[in-house]
């Protein structure tokens, strides 16, 4: 009866054990995929970082170099215009 008892506890525990390694191995594979996206997650707004500073540099350039030769370029046409 101790034995019976015993093979009872045992096989119970089995089959927890087996149930549990079902649900973390399948969880595992969520988890692996939620880890992936996670990462290109990280690099996309890596990208769009680098992309955004590329932007403001341009958008300096433009600002400093670009607007004032062409602001020059236009009062000298209209000092040729008004001569």
């Amino acid at each position: 009866s101790a034995r019976q008892d015993a093979r009872k506890a045992d096989a119970a525990l089995r089959s927890e054990i087996d149930i549990l390694k079902l649900a973390f191995g399948g969880s595992a594979a969520f988890e692996h995929h939620v880890k992936q996206e996670i990462l290109a997650l990280q690099e996309a707004f890596e990208r769009a970082h680098i992309s955004t500073c590329e932007v403001g540099g341009m958008i300096t350039e433009v600002e400093t170099s670009v607007i004032p030769d062409l602001e020059e370029q236009l009062r000298e046409i209209k000092n040729e215009i008004e001569r």
